[in-house]
């Protein structure tokens, strides 16, 4: 109960930031890429803000490709866990043929 009462008072102190932040940031920004011909006008708030988005959308591409390298990994390294069971239970029946030949 404390640790949810704690995240909803940061998430509502970034809230109240983010807030401030937009009304403080109200003044049109011209953005332009170099080479192409169009530009576009918005408030310096709407071009922080997806810049964030698109940092958050870059890092999420980034980890969604180590989380599929590392799901192959565990697949390749449970099946290779099943061979390795599967030989030890060959063994064992192995062990308890050859005990039955001993005098």
């Amino acid at each position: 109960m404390v640790i949810r009462i704690i995240k909803f008072s940061l998430l509502s102190l970034l809230s109240a930031g983010i807030v401030i932040l937009a009304l403080s940031n109200r003044d049109f920004i011209t953005m332009r890429l170099y080479g192409v011909p169009y530009e576009v006008q918005m408030p310096l708030f709407m071009a922080f803000f997806m810049m964030v988005g698109l940092g958050i959308l870059l890092a999420w591409v980034v980890m969604l490709g180590r989380q599929v390298r590392l799901r192959r990994r565990l697949r390749k390294s449970e099946q290779r866990a099943v061979l390795l069971e599967q030989e030890i239970a060959m063994l064992k029946i192995g062990n308890k043929s050859l005990k039955a030949f001993d005098v």
